[in-house]
Parts: structure tokens; C-alpha cells; sequence
């Protein structure tokens, strides 16, 4: 509420080539336009953390300071007193006022986001499924940890800038699958989305790589890196599509919310399945100690692939087959009764090992999600001709 009515959120729209004299170039802007999406995206974020903290399982915190600017000024301090006495004095608390026309170093977002989810919530009932007043009211309360540089010119603020933004290095997204994969979450907060669905595909990641009767043992580049033909973050991102309200697996989703234990039954499916793959095409599959793949089988391309298609030959499986897996997913009977239903449809496919995956075939030149789809979409196609 001290900021808002205060603060500069400005944008560079300009190069300094388009700009006049050099005065006018000392004080132009360094910032990134406002990106409204990303302003909703972080204000929903915010009325999810206060939905889990109502459940008391988070709270909201953004952990970076919010940078701000603005020229030290004897007027800015209180009465007759220096800087140095309001922060090294004797009073616990220094109060100081944030003149107009400060400039947001860091932070544009966050502080658009509160402001805007405030605007809304002072505009109906409810935001993003929750309380308006309960919003408005914490708003009201917040206050953001913040930096503040005393007479930087505009220059020195944009060093700033660019050392936050550009230089802190991002965390590989295989580590954050690991972080957030690691326990069931309590409840259904929002704060990590699709936190469930994480949790799940990363638990079978590990156990695709780690388990001895996996075909994909000692295949995954955990944490996204050593020894491995793919990474686990793309693993963990491929097998969520099957968990979508849509997907194949959306009910172990059901399953896991209610404690109940058989929605392992994805394990044993996936574990028979890749065996199954691992049969029909044994003559492109990776040999022991093999350290470069010598086909794209069990790269990016090539398991994309076969987990859309894993996706499909799911939906004509055996009713009494896909009840007894649900049901009985520990049995080895049930084991060798999907595997073989797997086996006998993927049969055909053999012959065309060579076409499909070859490192120098028509799927090997890219890796990005329109070629797993097309892979995938010929191998449906030599299914449904024979």
C-alpha cells in the first residue's frame, strides 16, 4: 500500500539509437514491457498459497527482495536526522517514506500481480475461487521484503538489472521434478501445479531407472545429468500427458488422492510395456555397455513416441485384462498377461525397426514434441495396415 501511486513501472520500447541527446539516453528505462499473462500467472500463485495456507500447508512468500531506486534525499529522511543514525540507531524500527517516481529495479511482476488481483477483488465477490474481502485484506496487510539503492543513476540500476536477471543461473527442471516429486501432496492446494501428477511420474521415473526387471534401467539422466540417453524431466513431462483429465491414466490420479494402492497399477503396466518394446525391437535397442545410442529408440524422439503410443494400445486392451491389472497390479499372472497382450500387438512393428528408428531414418532430425507425433502417427498407421 506504501508503494502503490509511487512506484515507476517502465519499459524499454526504444533503442538508444532512436533516442535524442544524451541526457535522454542516461535516463531511459532498462526494463521488460509488463507481461500480462505473467501478471495473472503470478496472481492466481498467490490466491493459491493463500487457499494452502487457509489449510495450513503454505504460505505466501517471495523469497527475493523487491529492488528499488530512488535518490537520497535530506527531505526523504526524517527530521535532522542522517541515514546512517535512522539505520545504526537506537530505535528497533526506522520508518521511511518511499517518495514518488521510485523505480522498481526488480520486482515489476510481483508488485503488478498484487496490485492487480487488489483491482479485482475490489471489483465481485470472488477472484480465482476465493474471497475478495479475504484477498483485499491480506493485501491490505502485505508487506514485500525490499532492497533499496540510495542515488543509483540509471546506469548502475541497469548493471543491477542485468546481474539478477540475466546472469543468475536457471535450476534445471529434471532438479525441480526430483524436489517436487518426492512425497504425495497433503491436500489439493495449488501452489505447485499439477503437483500430483508430478509426484506420480516421477515415482515411476525412478523406479524405470532404478528397478532390475525395467528395460530403461540406468537410462535416465537424473537430475538431468550423467550417464543416460534421456532426461528425467522429459521422461517425467512425457508420462504426465497420460495423467490429463483425459488421459489413460487419470484414474490412478483418483486412485492416489484416495489413498488407495492400486493405482500402481501403472508400474506394472509401464514396466511390461517397455519389456514389450524392448522384444519387438530388439535389433535397434541399446546393447550392454553400450555409451552411444545407435538409435534413437531410447532417445527423446523414439520414447516420446512409444509412451503416445503406449497411450493408445491402452484403450484396446482386454476389459477383463485392464480389471484384473487394476486389481491384481503386484500379481506376476497379471504381469505376463499384459506383457503379452503388448507383445502381440506391437509384433508387427518389427520389421520396420530399422525405418523407425534408425539414427540416419526420417525421425532422426529433431527431437522436439511435432516429431515424437509423427513417429508415433507412423507407427499407428503400419498397425492399422496390417
Amino acid at each position: 500500500m506504501e508503494l502503490d501511486g509511487k512506484v515507476w513501472l517502465s519499459y524499454r520500447d526504444k533503442s538508444l539509437s532512436e533516442l535524442g541527446n544524451e541526457e535522454e539516453k542516461k535516463s531511459y528505462a532498462y526494463q521488460r514491457q509488463i507481461d500480462q499473462s505473467r501478471v495473472s500467472s503470478i496472481a492466481q500463485f498467490i490466491v493459491g498459497c493463500l487457499i494452502a495456507n487457509s489449510r495450513k500447508s503454505a504460505d505466501v512468500i517471495f523469497p527475493n527482495s523487491i529492488i528499488l531506486a530512488f535518490q537520497n534525499d535530506d527531505e526523504i529522511l526524517d527530521e535532522n536526522r542522517s541515514l546512517h543514525d535512522q539505520i545504526f540507531g537506537d530505535n528497533d524500527v526506522v520508518r521511511m517514506s518511499v517518495p514518488e517516481n521510485t523505480m522498481i529495479v526488480d520486482g515489476q511482476h510481483r508488485y503488478a500481480a498484487m496490485k492487480y488481483l487488489y483491482n479485482k477483488a475490489k471489483e465481485s465477490t470472488m477472484v480465482f475461487g476465493y474471497s475478495s474481502l479475504a484477498i483485499i485484506d491480506f493485501i491490505e496487510k502485505y508487506e514485500f521484503n525490499c532492497s533499496i539503492l540510495f542515488n543509483y543513476d540509471m546506469w548502475e540500476q541497469a548493471q543491477i538489472f542485468a546481474n539478477v536477471n540475466f546472469n543468475q543461473k536457471k535450476v534445471n527442471k529434471s532438479l525441480f521434478y526430483d524436489i517436487y516429486g518426492v512425497s504425495i501432496p497433503l491436500d489439493d492446494s495449488t501452489v505447485i501445479p499439477r503437483q500430483n501428477e508430478i509426484f506420480l511420474a516421477h515415482t515411476l521415473v525412478a523406479f524405470l531407472n532404478n528397478n532390475e526387471k525395467s528395460s530403461l534401467r540406468g537410462f535416465v539422466k537424473m537430475l538431468g545429468s550423467g550417464h543416460g540417453y534421456v532426461s528425467q524431466a522429459f521422461l517425467v513431462e512425457a508420462l504426465m500427458r497420460l495423467m490429463t483429465p483425459n488421459g489413460v491414466w487419470s484414474d490412478a490420479l483418483s486412485m492416489l488422492r484416495s489413498h488407495d494402492q492400486h493405482y500402481n497399477y501403472v508400474a506394472l503396466e509401464l514396466v511390461a510395456y517397455l519389456n514389450s518394446v524392448k522384444e519387438t525391437f530388439d535389433v535397434v535397442w541399446p546393447k550392454e555397455n553400450e555409451t552411444k545410442p545407435s538409435s534413437i529408440i531410447c532417445k527423446t524422439t523414439g520414447l516420446g513416441a512409444l509412451i503416445l503410443l503406449l497411450s493408445e494400445l491402452h484403450k484396446n486392451m482386454d476389459e477383463k485384462v485392464l480389471l484384473q491389472l487394476k486389481k491384481e497390479s503386484f500379481s506376476n499372472e497379471t504381469y505376463a498377461e499384459v506383457r503379452s497382450f503388448f507383445t502381440k500387438k506391437m509384433k508387427p512393428l518389427s520389421d520396420y525397426a530399422m525405418d523407425l528408428f534408425s539414427l540416419t531414418g526420417d525421425y532422426a532430425n529433431g527431437s522436439g514434441f511435432g516429431m515424437q507425433k509423427r513417429l508415433y502417427r507412423e507407427m499407428i498407421r503400419l498397425l492399422s495396415l496390417l
